[in-house]
């Protein structure tokens, strides 16, 4: 049985899908890399930062357990580690929307 073919719209809602989830990723990727490197205070950062605090948000409950399982002798950590955890959570949830979408768009209209 042949494959369908993707009409145009079926392909910019896919491409558009892997778009937001690649920008979203980068900017946390930039924030983790600001933050790991202390460069926090160089300009433009800190609207990096303001962007990227609502992506981190619903990870907040996150945050006790995180500071819990942290060895007390340890170093505090150079960077906030929600943001690994942010970046990999946006990471499998873009790849399954976009999965999504690729397979809505694939199905058969209805007869």
């Amino acid at each position: 049985m042949p494959r369908r073919r993707y009409h145009a719209y079926d392909e910019r809602a896919e491409r558009l899908t892997w778009t937001l989830s690649t920008v979203i990723q980068s900017l946390l990727a930039a924030r983790f890399g600001l933050e790991l490197l202390g460069l926090t205070g160089l300009p433009g950062s800190t609207l990096l930062l303001a962007v990227t605090r609502p992506l981190l948000l619903p990870f907040d409950p996150l945050k006790l357990l995180i500071w819990w399982l942290q060895d007390q002798g340890d170093p505090p950590f150079h960077f906030e580690p929600i943001v690994l955890v942010a970046m990999m959570a946006y990471g499998i949830l873009g790849w399954l929307a976009g999965l999504l979408v690729a397979i809505l768009s694939n199905r058969r209209p209805p007869a």
